[in-house]
């Protein structure tokens, strides 16, 4: 089963905040902008559970990256091409959590009515929606952050002779300033270092996983037999977008089987 993965924004989010199997709609707010009928906790059996004890990555442009998890991946997204920068993780645990035969449980979501309701709002919008099929974490982290630039720039000065003279000399000098004003110029490079340290308390989640949900029109004349019956299938109550003909009437969701690929989202 493949998924797409993204960075939460640069606040984490609790790891109980977003139960795997959720539906929703924001990508950069998942943990505000989901489905209120949230399935129940799943047993353990259900989910594949990954730890890996005293997690440690150093990040920087300069060197390789070290780290075992998509996390890393994820986190380097902060450090900007054209700046040296460095970026330490260290924490108690990393963790990854991603949830089984999330097709099924797609499919046993569908059944609910109010889940229907709030996806028929969201074609209605032409909103974007995502299930939630993994979550990596980090318990107790320390980040330590430092980054190098520099900015170059030129300075200009011109005067008029005479001033010079007569300040130097301590004297008045009769000239003609059009004719004899000096200009002087020279440029510069300023070098900056800073750095930052910062510690997160408790397990947090730090990047998600989600498969996306789109949605089919059909109607009763083209809907394949064997189709009949699926929970995903229903006829809403309004018709919504993506309705390519009048008698469009039957509504599919899907739940897309994608290549996996990496995200950004920036905060």
């Amino acid at each position: 089963m493949a998924s797409h993965e993204t960075l939460i924004p640069s606040w984490p989010v609790p790891k109980d905040d977003l139960p795997l199997g959720i539906l929703f709609r924001s990508l950069e707010a998942p943990e505000e902008e989901f489905c209120p009928n949230k399935p129940q906790p799943y047993p353990r059996d259900e989910v594949i559970f990954a730890p890996i004890p005293q997690f440690s990555s150093q990040l920087g442009l300069s060197g390789a990256n070290k780290g075992t998890l998509q996390i890393t991946k994820a986190l380097s997204t902060y450090l900007k091409k054209d700046v040296n920068e460095k970026l330490g993780v260290e924490a108690v645990r990393a963790a990854n959590y991603t949830l089984k035969n999330s097709g099924d449980k797609f499919e046993k979501l569908c059944e609910d009515t109010d889940v229907r309701k709030w996806l028929e709002k969201r074609i209605a919008k032409n909103h974007k929606v995502y299930m939630l099929v993994g979550k990596q974490t980090l318990t107790n982290s320390h980040f330590s952050h430092e980054k190098d630039s520099s900015s170059e720039g030129s300075s200009k000065l011109q005067a008029p002779v005479g001033d010079i003279v007569t300040k130097a000399a301590g004297i008045p000098v009769d000239v003609t300033q059009e004719a004899l004003d000096v200009t002087a110029e020279g440029k510069f490079t300023e070098e900056r270092h800073a750095t930052s340290d910062y510690h997160v308390r408790g397990e947090m989640i730090w990047s998600i996983k989600y498969r996306s949900v789109t949605f089919d029109w059909w109607t009763k004349k083209t809907l394949e037999n064997a189709k009949l019956g699926k929970s995903t299938i229903w006829v809403p109550k309004k018709k919504g977008r993506g309705a390519v003909d009048e008698a469009d009437d039957i509504l599919e969701a899907v739940l897309l089987e994608e290549e996996e690929t990496f995200v950004s989202v920036k905060a």
